[in-house]
């Protein structure tokens, strides 16, 4: 069985679990099974995390933003290196908000390995930080929140009920038990992330289903938007957004994509390409610097301009352009 063959069967079991709303995870020779929740549930934790929060602020465990400034005033740590953390994270989300925006391979390629490096530059200076602030009141609280989202997600094997009773049966379990379900609803979290989801939404089995929706969740689902789990409302939000490129690009996908991730990438150039004909619709003779042939292709694919590479309009000319011809051929 090749790669991709490989990739849609768990494409495919990742579709199941999504639609019936629960996850099987085998670990170490057991066996975990994981509800997904609601966003309503969802909001329960963040209940969790105010009140424990609070709890342990007023018995007097300091908070982040306190301990930061406690931390700098014994020089152990510096207003310079917050600053440091602010810039970065500002470039991240800077560049990250460029890359949707591009369509051409060298420059994506090179703003990714931007954000790769100022990523890999801001995991470093936290993990320091992380280590000097040890335990604050948000850790505390993250911690007991975390607690709880795997108390509410854990079910018995035949997903008919909770696996515990109650939360404070969960949290007296022993330690090594419950650094197995901590791992276990590591494991979870991580199958379902976004990059995976998104391979589901690219896939035919889910592209021929949503079609017969009419962009209707609860035709879809059969349940209120309201009743949706998070991982649902995600993959049908992920639909509606590729079927808008299908439909407003009038071009199927390639069939010879080598990888999901192929495809996940076709469906997102379209959207950044559409962003840019919208952009550009009533402009003559553009330059896109550094686009391959078949990427301006797809830039004028809607419209009558022609594609030219100037090399070959150089050598036309005698193995050169002057401004004047470039402008002449740009249609000014």
């Amino acid at each position: 069985m090749n790669d991709l063959a490989q990739e849609q069967n768990f494409v495919r079991k990742l579709y199941r679990d999504i639609i019936n709303g629960f996850s099987i995870i085998h670990r170490n020779e057991k066996t975990f099974a994981f509800k997904h929740l609601s966003e309503a549930e969802i909001c329960e934790t963040s209940e969790v995390y105010i009140n424990k929060f609070y709890e342990v602020k007023n018995k007097g465990l300091l908070c982040a933003e306190e301990k930061i400034k406690l931390l700098c005033e014994q020089k152990v740590w510096s207003e310079d290196k917050e600053n440091e953390i602010k810039r970065l994270q500002q470039d991240i989300s800077v560049n990250r908000a460029t890359l949707k925006k591009l369509i051409i391979s060298s420059q994506v390629n090179h703003i990714k390995n931007i954000i790769k490096e100022k990523e890999l530059s801001l995991n470093t200076i936290l993990q320091e930080k992380d280590e000097l602030l040890e335990l604050t009141a948000e850790k505390y609280a993250y911690k007991k929140s975390n607690e709880y989202i795997i108390y509410l997600s854990l079910f018995q094997e035949d997903l008919k009920c909770k696996l515990f009773k109650s939360e404070e049966e969960f949290l007296e379990l022993k330690e090594s038990d419950l650094i197995d379900y901590i791992y276990a609803y590591k494991e979870f979290i991580e199958v379902l992330k976004i990059e995976n989801i998104k391979k589901v939404a690219v896939s035919a089995f889910f592209m021929n289903n949503f079609f017969l929706c009419e962009d209707d969740p609860y035709t879809f689902y059969g349940k209120p938007i309201v009743d949706l789990t998070q991982y649902q409302s995600d993959l049908f939000s992920l639909g509606r957004n590729y079927k808008n490129h299908l439909t407003k690009g009038g071009q199927n996908p390639p069939d010879n994509f080598k990888t999901l991730d192929d495809l996940v990438a076709w469906y997102e150039n379209r959207s950044n390409l559409s962003a840019l004909k919208d952009k550009n619709q009533d402009k003559m003779g553009q330059s896109f610097i550094g686009a391959t042939k078949e990427e301006m292709r797809k830039i004028t694919s809607d419209s009558k301009e022609e594609v030219l590479d100037l090399s070959v309009e150089a050598e036309k000319a005698g193995g050169e352009l002057s401004f004047d011809q470039i402008l002449k051929i740009h249609g000014i």
